[in-house]
C-alpha cells in the first residue's frame, strides 16, 4: 500500500503534468509562433520602409491561443481591400474554433500585380516578410495558414506555394493559375490543398487548367469548380462559403 506521503508526490506530479505539460503538448499541436506586440485592432502593417498591408485582427483573438492565418493577394485591378473584405466577413461570420479567430491580411503588391512579379526574388522576399513579421506580432498558428489570391494573385500563387513546400495548408486560385515550372515536391512535404474557382469562358483557363491537372497527377488535394458561361471577372465572390468551408476541412501542416 503507497504511503500517504507517497499518494501526496504522486498526486503533486499529475498537478504538475495538468498545468504545464499539458498546455505545452497542446501548444506543439497547433505550432504556436508565439508572436506578441502586435495591435489588437489590426489596421496597416509595416514590412521594411513599406506600410503596404492591410490586417484584420477578429474581436475573439486570444495571444494565448494560436490563430490560423489567410494571406489575400489582389489581381492586376487593385481589388486588393474587396478581396479582404470578403475573407473578413466571411471570417466575422464563423462561429466555430478556431477560424472564429482568424487573421486576415491582404499584402499589396510592389509592383503593378503580382503576375510580373512571379519570378522576382525582391517580390517573393517580400511576401516572406508579411508571412514572417505576421508570425512575430501574433500569434499565429502555423500549421493553418492559407494563401489565396485573384486573377493575377492566383497565377503568382502557384509557383508561390511550390517553392515554400511545408508552409501553407491550402492555396485557393480564383480566376487565375499556373505553377510556372515550380518543383511539386509532394513526397517530402506536407501537400498543399489548392482549390481553384473559375469560369469556362475565363481566358486564363487553359493555363489554370494545365496548373490542376498537373497537381492531380503530383498526388495533391485538388478541388475545381468552374462556372459555366463564366468570364474572366464574373466568378470573384463564386462559391466563397464553400470555398470557406473547404479551408476549413483541410488538415493542417505537422
Amino acid at each position: 500500500m503507497p504511503t500517504r506521503t507517497g499518494r501526496w508526490y504522486v498526486s503533486l506530479i499529475v498537478l504538475f503534468l495538468c498545468m504545464f505539460l499539458v498546455p505545452i503538448i497542446a501548444q506543439e499541436g497547433a505550432r504556436s509562433s508565439g508572436g506578441t506586440g502586435g495591435s489588437p485592432t489590426g489596421g496597416m502593417l509595416m514590412v521594411g520602409d513599406t506600410e503596404s498591408t492591410f490586417v484584420r485582427i477578429p474581436n475573439k483573438y486570444d495571444p494565448s491561443k494560436p490563430a490560423p492565418m489567410i494571406i489575400v493577394l489582389h489581381g492586376t485591378i487593385d481589388i486588393g481591400n474587396v478581396y479582404f473584405n470578403m475573407y473578413s466577413d466571411l471570417a466575422e461570420k464563423e462561429t466555430e474554433e478556431p477560424w472564429n479567430r482568424a487573421i486576415i491580411v491582404a499584402p499589396q503588391s510592389p509592383g503593378d500585380n503580382w503576375h510580373d512579379a512571379k519570378y522576382s526574388a525582391e517580390v517573393n522576399a517580400y511576401l516572406d516578410g508579411v508571412r514572417q513579421e505576421m508570425c512575430r506580432k501574433y500569434n499565429v498558428d502555423l500549421g493553418r495558414i492559407v494563401i489565396a489570391g485573384w486573377s493575377t494573385g492566383a497565377v503568382f500563387i502557384g509557383g508561390y506555394v511550390m517553392r515554400r513546400p511545408g508552409t501553407f495548408m491550402a492555396a485557393v486560385m480564383q480566376e487565375g493559375g499556373g505553377y510556372w515550372g515550380a518543383p511539386l515536391q509532394r513526397t517530402k512535404h506536407h501537400p498543399t490543398a489548392h482549390r481553384f474557382v473559375i469560369g469556362d469562358q475565363d481566358f486564363m483557363m487553359p493555363q489554370t487548367r494545365r496548373h490542376f491537372q498537373r497537381l492531380q497527377e503530383a498526388g495533391y488535394p485538388v478541388s475545381v469548380v468552374v462556372g459555366p458561361g463564366l468570364e474572366h471577372g464574373a466568378a470573384v465572390f463564386l462559391e466563397g462559403r464553400e470555398t470557406w468551408d473547404w479551408i476549413k476541412r483541410q488538415p493542417p501542416v505537422r
